[in-house]
This record gives C-alpha cells, sequence and structure tokens, in this order.
C-alpha cells in the first residue's frame, strides 16, 4: 500500500464482493464470506487498515446485486445443491441456496453459448429479484458501510442498485429503486454527521443520468467519456484483458495512465 501511494494514488478501492455473491468481510447478512470460507480472514478490514495507515481514502466496491441473474446457470449445477448436501464437506453448515440464490424463474435472453443480453436495467427478460432478495442486499451493503466507514462505494451498476425495480420486486422502468436511495441517504447522512455537516464521501456507478449525476460520480468502465465534463468521473480498467484471463499481455504504463 506504501508502494501503490509512492506511485501517485490519493485513494484505494477493495473488492467487496462480485458476481459469485461472496462477501469479503465478516458479513452480518450472508454466512458465504472469506471468515467463513475460503482465506478465513476479513479481507476489507486488512485493506482498509492497510489504506488508512498510509493515509489514503478507503474505498469498497459492491457488485452483487446481479448475482441474482448471472448466476442462473447454477440452476443446472450447484444451484442444487441444499445444506443437507454440506454433511462432511468443506462448507459444512452452510447453506448453497443462500449462496446461489436461484429458486426462481430464468431470465429470457440467454444464448446457447451460456452468455446473457444486456440487462443491467433489469429490462430486456431479465428475471425481477425478490423483495427478500433486495433487502437482503441493502443489509449486507450497509453491515459493511457500518463496519469500515468507507470514503468511497463503487457499484457495479446502471447508476443505483436495482434501478429499475422497486422495492415490492415489481418492474418499474421508470422509478429509482427504494433500495439504492435508501442506501444513498443513509450513507451520505452518515458522512455528514460524522464530518460536520460536510459530506466528502462518494457514490460511483455506471451509466448515469442527469439527476443521478448531482448525488453520484460517473464511472467509465475500460474507457474515458467522449467529451469534456463539467462534474468529476473516473475510469476503472485493467492491466491487461479482464483480470481472470491467463496468458494475456499487459498494458505499458502509458497506456494504462492514458486510458
Amino acid at each position: 500500500m506504501a508502494l501503490y501511494k509512492k506511485a501517485g494514488a490519493q485513494y484505494f478501492f477493495a473488492m467487496g464482493n462480485h458476481h459469485d455473491n461472496l462477501d469479503m468481510w465478516d458479513s452480518k447478512y450472508q454466512e458465504w464470506n472469506t471468515v467463513n470460507v475460503g482465506p478465513k480472514k476479513d479481507i476489507i478490514a486488512g485493506w482498509e487498515k492497510a489504506a488508512r495507515n498510509n493515509k489514503l481514502r478507503f474505498g469498497v466496491s459492491i457488485h452483487a446485486s446481479h448475482a441474482w441473474s448471472w448466476y442462473e446457470p447454477s440452476q443446472e449445477f450447484d444451484g442444487n445443491l441444499t445444506k443437507a448436501d454440506g454433511v462432511g464437506k468443506w462448507w459444512s453448515g452452510l447453506d448453497p441456496q443462500e449462496l446461489y440464490a436461484q429458486k426462481h424463474i430464468r431470465s429470457s435472453g440467454w444464448s446457447n453459448s451460456g452468455t446473457i443480453h444486456t440487462q443491467w436495467n433489469w429490462v430486456n427478460g431479465a428475471s425481477i429479484p425478490t423483495t427478500d432478495y433486495c433487502n437482503k442486499f441493502y443489509n449486507r451493503t450497509m453491515d459493511m458501510i457500518k463496519k469500515y466507514n468507507p470514503d468511497l462505494i463503487y457499484f457495479d451498476d446502471t447508476s443505483f442498485p436495482f434501478v429499475a425495480v422497486d422495492n415490492s420486486g415489481k418492474r418499474s422502468i421508470t422509478t429509482v429503486s427504494d433500495v439504492g436511495l435508501k442506501i444513498e441517504a443513509s450513507y451520505y447522512n452518515r458522512g455528514a454527521n460524522k464530518n460536520k455537516g460536510k459530506v466528502d464521501n462518494v457514490i460511483f456507478g455506471k451509466i448515469l443520468n442527469d439527476v443521478e449525476l448531482n448525488s453520484m460520480v460517473w464511472d467509465v468502465e475500460r474507457g474515458i467519456p467522449d467529451k469534456p465534463q463539467a462534474k468529476p468521473w473516473q475510469t476503472c480498467t485493467c492491466i491487461g484483458q479482464w483480470h481472470y484471463q491467463a496468458g494475456a499481455s499487459y498494458k505499458s504504463a502509458n497506456i494504462v495512465f492514458t486510458c
């Protein structure tokens, strides 16, 4: 982290969870977390300590909202496992349904190759999450906020999580979800209360409209805006191709800096 700061970084993001639905902290609302399985340690706590010890702003990225649809191929495989199947296994005592969350009708739009069409707005045939699923996401995210007080949060969503799903689990294309607004309000209020009324914590999201730009910072995934912007923005990118692609060549330092 000291080397990262020496290179010029002013803030650091740690992965809170990804589309695999595993929380990387001692999660109160998700039993599938890195304290119970895998490394058996609180990953977020470690990164937070390292960032703050080096006087860096600390951020957490949250990607779990789309586990609902992205995990749907598991309905033909591990997504059908039950808690009873774990007896004597490394995951004994944990319920796979809490990880896979796949007791629902599968989204339309899946191709024969197993890829799904763009459904970031919960449209184009996406299966709509239940109220319980949305509420659990809210509780998990607020649990993380209360434990680690991140200066920054990135949601891997089109603006707010569940942007086109209201709190009853029904499709509502023109209404920003209650879940996202409740998280935003709670997060910014906590920041203001901590900082004598001044809000200096930040939420990032992808593909924001003019209204959302007033309360969130635009994240341009693996790219830059096509014209100057009046408001702050950031880009997130990889040093090669997607991180999980083995054998890919790395970009030069100059390309990473300019992209």
